[in-house]
């Protein structure tokens, strides 16, 4: 993958992740739960151009009310606090060994 492709899938995690938490907040207590994951994504929103961002908004809207529509249970004030965060994978692979192949 490219970097330019890498940067613009996380300036949508980021615009995904605002959205969600402007909609969210305006029925129940939400938080967004600041990491280094956050961090990249903000940064890559904040270098791409402003052309983009309306394209990604658009796009993070729609992918909002598609969330809301298979889990609208998100949206159910249930006195409680929401965390929304970026989640950061970490990949391993572990090759087989000749006692693992038979």
């Amino acid at each position: 993958m490219s970097s330019k492709s890498n940067n613009q899938g996380r300036a949508f995690e980021y615009i995904c992740l605002i959205t969600l938490y402007e909609e969210i907040s305006k029925i129940r207590k939400s938080i967004i739960e600041h990491s280094d994951g956050y961090d990249a994504a903000k940064k890559a929103w904040e270098s791409i151009s402003k052309s983009l961002q309306q394209t990604l908004t658009k796009s993070a809207i729609a992918a909002v009310d598609s969330i809301f529509k298979m889990e609208p249970l998100i949206l159910e004030d249930g006195k409680d606090e929401l965390t929304l965060k970026i989640q950061t994978a970490v990949w391993s692979f572990n090759r087989p060994t000749s006692t693992d192949i038979k």
